[in-house]
């Protein structure tokens, strides 16, 4: 018995290509974004839900040998409830091969307090599972506990050459955060896109909106979830004054020196 498992492990190896006789390392998850999810809100809304995978070993070094086909590649997903398992849902590689990212139901995954495992194979090994909480969703109003930073300047006043996207970026903290879909921002009433975030740690990052850069002022920030609006805190944008300019007196101009009366020359009379 050993000696034929022996026979078909050697047809085996010998049946892949040089290049993947050669990935002999495991596949490694070293992160992925996000670092957790929240439960599914219920009702029949069936959300579909991206997960990035960050790690190496995904894919031969020899990238030209092998066309990106996801034959090679699987990534496994498996609620600890044991409810729920899905094969090689759909994926993407990125262009330096170290990254996958892949879409899944919510329905599937996030029904109650769970943990997920992700596991990615590659050429007949696999990586150890990565687990991701599943949250529960929250209770009460979102509460913002800081803004930073609270205040900018007005468009006016950049540095030049200085990107005012870039500038006006902020991450707001708070506590009783929800999945980021089921999250709004509002700037003065202006509905303003969270960029991201991270519901465990309690951030989100968004962007001052284009129609405020101008605007000098306290502008009002609330967060809404399903559970209600925040208190209502602070940005400010502020313009800076101009330093006073201290009158200089006018330049005079030089006054002739005066020569002495009896150092005047007095020319010889002709008589």
């Amino acid at each position: 018995m050993s000696f034929r498992f022996c026979l078909l492990a050697l047809f085996f190896s010998l049946s892949l290509p040089m290049g993947l006789q050669a990935q002999s390392s495991r596949p490694v998850i070293v992160k992925v974004d996000p670092s957790s999810f929240v439960q599914h809100a219920g009702g029949r809304v069936d959300r579909r839900h991206k997960l990035t995978i960050y790690g190496r070993n995904f894919w031969p070094e020899d990238e030209k040998m092998f066309p990106r086909s996801k034959t090679l590649v699987s990534v496994q997903m498996r609620a600890r409830s044991g409810y729920e398992r899905v094969d090689n849902p759909s994926f993407g590689i990125s262009e330096d091969l170290q990254t996958l990212t892949i879409t899944f139901s919510e329905m599937q995954f996030l029904r109650g307090n769970n943990t997920l495992d992700v596991v990615v194979n590659f050429a007949g090994r696999a990586s150890l599972p990565y687990s991701i909480p599943v949250l529960s969703a929250p209770l009460k109003a979102p509460e913002i506990t800081s803004i930073e930073p609270p205040t900018f300047s007005v468009l006016d006043d950049l540095a030049e050459g200085e990107d005012p996207a870039e500038y006006y970026h902020f991450r707001l903290k708070g506590r009783n955060f929800d999945a980021l879909h089921n999250m709004r921002l509002h700037i003065r009433g202006l509905r303003t896109p969270i960029e991201k975030g991270d519901i465990d740690d309690g951030w989100i990052e968004a962007t001052v909106p284009r129609a405020l850069w101008n605007i000098p002022g306290v502008h009002p920030v609330r967060v809404f979830t399903r559970r209600g609006g925040s208190i209502t805190k602070y940005i400010t944008l502020e313009k800076k004054e101009e330093e006073e300019q201290v009158p200089q007196p006018a330049p005079q101009e030089p006054v002739p020196e005066e020569i002495p009366e009896e150092e005047i020359p007095v020319p010889p009379s002709r008589y």
